[in-house]
């Protein structure tokens, strides 16, 4: 072994005497690329001196379990076309922290000889992967770009990413023949020191065309800032649980014999959704989105929604402004109102009102029926408001009546309940026998004009409100039973 040009070669057997003789040969150095080629390694541990900044495997057979290990601030490590035995063999990186790590075993035609290493616990601007098993990734940050390739199809393939973390910008470019099973579990999102919290930016996994996603998993992450760009892609099965996801698009183009375009299962549960998307989509069985926020409205447009399928209450759909939210809640409540399912069909038709209302200029918006139509019935589907407001009504008029009838008016008075009493009665005759004001005003002693005037004018006001409180709620009453 001998140090050419700041490069080691070991092209002979590495066990653990000979690794050993490596690290004392590099002691004190700097700036070594450490290459290994047509070796048989037995070493169970290459733990990377710091005198190295780049590594290269290639044509070697690993024969047992080996961890590569301590790679700082480096600029490269690859391995290249190597076999590992079938019991025995195996590879993990770990705590390698380097600018470009490239995995290449392209050339190995033996599946049981093909070599896929866990990594684990490692920092990494550029990774690429051209293998049929992609690696187990645990608690892996990723910076900048990814590309996972396999040209060969075969059987169905892993794709795990555990306690990894990435970074704004980073790309994730997934191009794999044989159908894949995506997994991430308590996944997020870190910021350089730099930036400020209102920085914006995202990540976007990418996915080449044809790709099978046999299923999509993500649990327990915070990943708001990424988006799945899955247009097109077939997708089979879809879980979320407690996350949060920055955009999924699973649109597609109309087909309607094109089984790419099934999704069997849909589940988002707990999780919160930035955007989302999956016009055209044929979804097979129920979909379940309990507890789930939309920050935008879910746009399905041309897709169906089986029936039995479970939305969240209204609270948990964030946008509900203009044209373009108005049009997702109004294709969502049209398959509800096909299913004849009238809870859910008035929840969107509620929020699709609301969202047409609050696409209006404000000055206009709060004299509008539309307006107090929301304010007081929920757009008719909320039977109690407009009864609370008549309950608020009653004391209100109360009031208002004794102060027009009685002939002093101070604090320092004490209160004539036989007045209050009287104006109670008066409230309640315009409330449930309407105009009565108009029929009969003998209550008012106090005859000048100016009283008798505002006494009516308030009668007529009260009579107006309390009919038009019972209406929505006994319109509201009609349509929950309706609901059935």
């Amino acid at each position: 072994m001998k140090i050419i040009d700041n490069s080691l070669l070991i092209d002979v057997a590495l066990t653990e005497e000979v690794y050993e003789q490596v690290k004392l040969l590099l002691t004190g150095l700097d700036d070594i690329s450490l290459k290994i080629e047509s070796s048989v390694i037995s070493a169970k541990v290459i733990d990377l001196p710091i005198a190295v900044s780049s590594v290269f495997f290639k044509n070697c057979t690993f024969v047992v379990s080996t961890v590569i290990s301590n790679l700082k601030d480096g600029r490269f490590f690859k391995i290249e076309n190597c076999k590992r035995d079938f019991f025995l063999g195996n590879v993990k990186i770990k705590g390698v922290n380097c600018r470009n790590l490239v995995i290449d075993q392209d050339e190995i035609e033996n599946f049981e000889e093909r070599l896929s290493p866990d990594i684990e616990k490692c920092i990494i601007e550029y990774f690429e992967c051209t293998c049929e098993q992609p690696p187990v990734f645990d608690e892996v940050v990723f910076m900048k770009k990814v590309f996972i390739n396999s040209n060969i199809k075969g059987e169905p393939c892993g794709l795990f990413f555990n306690s990894c973390n990435f970074f704004k910008n980073s790309q994730l470019n997934i191009d794999i023949k044989s159908p894949i099973s995506i997994h991430m579990d308590k996944c997020g999102f870190l910021k350089l020191k730099s930036e400020s919290d209102s920085n914006t930016g995202s990540a976007f996994l990418n996915f080449a065309e044809g790709t099978i996603i046999k299923k999509l998993d993500i649990s327990e992450s915070k990943i708001g800032r990424m988006n799945f760009e899955l247009f097109s892609i077939a997708v089979e099965n879809l879980i979320i649980k407690d996350s949060e996801v920055g955009g999924l698009d699973l649109s597609t183009i109309e087909k309607d014999d094109d089984k790419n375009n099934y999704i069997y299962n849909m589940s988002v549960i707990g999780s919160l959704l930035r955007k989302f998307s999956f016009r055209h989509r044929k979804i097979i069985h129920a979909v379940d989105f309990s507890n789930t926020k939309f920050s935008t409205p879910p746009q399905i447009q041309g897709s169906n929604i089986p029936e039995g399928s479970v939305f969240p209450n209204k609270e948990h759909f964030v946008s509900r402004k203009g044209l373009q939210d108005a049009s997702c809640y109004r294709a969502l409540r049209f398959i509800m109102e096909s299913q004849r399912n009238r809870e859910f069909e008035g929840m969107f038709f509620s929020l699709e009102q609301e969202s047409l209302l609050n696409g209006e200029e404000k000055k206009f918006k709060f004299f509008s029926a539309n307006y107090l139509y929301y304010l007081f019935s929920d757009y008719g589907t909320s039977y109690r408001t407009p009864l609370i407001f008549l309950l608020i009504s009653i004391p209100v008029f109360t009031i208002i009546y004794a102060l027009i009838s009685s002939p002093v008016i101070s604090i320092f008075l004490p209160i004539d309940w036989g007045c209050v009493i009287k104006s109670l009665i008066i409230t309640l005759k315009q409330t449930f026998l309407p105009f009565d004001v108009l029929r009969n005003n003998d209550f008012l002693t106090n005859k000048n004009t100016f009283s008798y005037m505002v006494f009516v004018l308030v009668g007529v006001l009260n009579s107006i409100v309390s009919v038009s409180l019972i209406a929505l709620s006994g319109l509201a009453l009609r349509w929950k039973f309706k609901r059935g």
